[in-house]
């Protein structure tokens, strides 16, 4: 993020299983960082499982985002920010290179590039910080 300098302790590999995410969670969260970023939902049981232990309660205490959407991770409280990638669109895109390259076998390999959607809900904070905005606005201009 702009302004923000990189600071290579407050990256954790992972290997998109729970546990990872749970071991990430302990080393992150003992830094008490604003915001985390996991890199898919299994990591993100993982990571909430370690917050749970640690006492930390998300978003009060961190901001969350995620990747992969899924609908049964509207069950998860607070609801999860993801981001997700279009997986219909590169699914169509996949089959459709492939059959030119069936077609023309010498064609040389394209490169296509697909965005991915974030999807703002609770765990990010965003909602909380908005609301003690308007509350602290409401404080200095009563109605």
């Amino acid at each position: 993020m702009k302004g923000l300098a990189y600071d290579p302790e407050l990256v954790m590999e992972g290997d998109y299983r729970i546990e990872s995410g749970y071991r990430g969670g302990h080393a992150l969260l003992s830094r008490r960082p604003d915001g985390v970023y996991v890199a898919n939902y299994l990591m993100t049981v993982g990571f909430l499982k370690a917050a749970d232990e640690m006492g930390f309660r998300c978003p009060e205490d961190f901001g969350l985002v995620s990747f992969d959407d899924y609908a049964w991770l509207a069950l998860f409280r607070p609801r999860l920010t993801t981001g997700e990638l279009p997986k219909y669109q590169i699914g169509f895109e996949a089959a459709e290179l492939l059959l030119e390259k069936i077609v023309t076998p010498r064609r040389q390999g394209v490169v296509r590039k697909l965005m991915p959607e974030l999807r703002v809900r609770d765990s990010c904070g965003f909602r909380l910080h908005m609301a003690k905005l308007h509350w602290e606005v409401s404080a200095v201009n009563p109605e």
